[in-house]
């Protein structure tokens, strides 16, 4: 789940949602790409919500060491000093778009 983030396979304006095959209906991560793009940038800001989950620690810490400190917001904070699996995770990430 935590690679999906980084996949080439995402575009914008979607909203992702991952679960386990445990529970199909209760999403563990929420990617929202729906953010407009900035004109002069090209740049948008995606948000990842990780719900509390068993495996949401392991995901956040993955996601945040696999991020440069100019690709995330000051809204976003490290993972290390959350119990993400009580209380889930929330992170903006700007991301590079192109238009096809």
């Amino acid at each position: 789940m935590a690679r999906r983030v980084f996949s080439d396979g995402l575009r914008t304006d979607n909203i992702y949602l991952l679960s386990s095959e445990e529970n199909p209906k209760d999403p563990v991560v929420e990617i929202d790409t729906t953010a407009p793009v900035g004109p002069a940038t090209g740049k948008s800001v995606w948000t990842v919500q990780i719900n509390p989950h068993p495996w949401a620690q392991d995901i956040a810490e993955y996601i945040w060491e696999h991020l440069d400190d100019e690709e995330v917001t000051d809204n976003s904070l490290e993972p290390y000093e959350i119990d993400c699996c009580k209380i889930g995770w929330f992170c903006e990430i700007k991301v590079q778009t192109y238009t096809v």
